[in-house]
């Protein structure tokens, strides 16, 4: 099986993110090996996409690929597939062929039955604070700032830190669900886990 951390930046103008907004980054990781952060300041926007999708058309040939993120759902699939489609890389068909090839797993929604079936309260800040793992630094609301005044290092640190947060969450998921139920019970921390 090939497991792949996956995760987009962008530069939204709003609170709330918009397909339209400038794909800044987009960064993967597989399993056993290192962390790619494809940068918009280096490649440009059509470039780091390109990348990206040459990237994973090649690896959603693969039998059994898993691609874990936070929010994903929500953001980071809507966006790349908006924006795929927008810069003329592949057919609409040919791109949900490949998207659907692989099984998805989005952290945030693994989270929403544990959380009265809501969203509100599962920012990965939020997350990080109730279930005692590291937050991702600087904060996600920082980046759109953060790339208008050309602090790319501080992106970085922040995709670091942010893909250390996703892979402690999903092991937490994997191997002490018990654990993650009972802090959003508001119960002492479980002393079981699951395999």
């Amino acid at each position: 099986m090939v497991i792949i951390y996956l995760d987009v930046e962008t530069d939204s103008q709003c609170k709330e993110p918009h397909p339209t907004d400038k794909i800044i980054t987009i960064q993967y990781k597989e399993v056993q090996k290192p962390l790619v952060i494809l940068k918009e300041w280096e490649k440009g926007e059509y470039g780091i996409i390109r990348e990206f999708y040459n990237y994973f058309k090649e690896v959603a040939g693969k039998v059994n690929v898993q691609v874990i993120g936070f929010n994903l759902f929500r953001f980071d699939i809507p966006i790349l597939l908006y924006n795929l489609v927008h810069f003329n890389i592949d057919s609409l068909a040919h791109i949900i062929e490949n998207f659907r090839r692989v099984f998805w797993r989005d952290l945030r929604y693994c989270l929403y039955p544990f959380n009265n079936f809501s969203f509100k309260g599962l920012s990965e800040e939020e997350v990080a604070k109730r279930l005692g793992l590291k937050q991702p630094e600087p904060p996600s609301s920082e980046i759109p700032k953060l790339y208008r005044e050309g602090e790319y290092e501080k992106i970085i640190k922040h995709i670091e830190s942010e893909f250390e947060f996703f892979e402690d969450l999903n092991w937490k998921l994997t191997h002490e669900l018990n654990d993650v139920m009972a802090r959003y019970k508001g119960g002492e921390e479980a002393s079981c886990s699951v395999a």
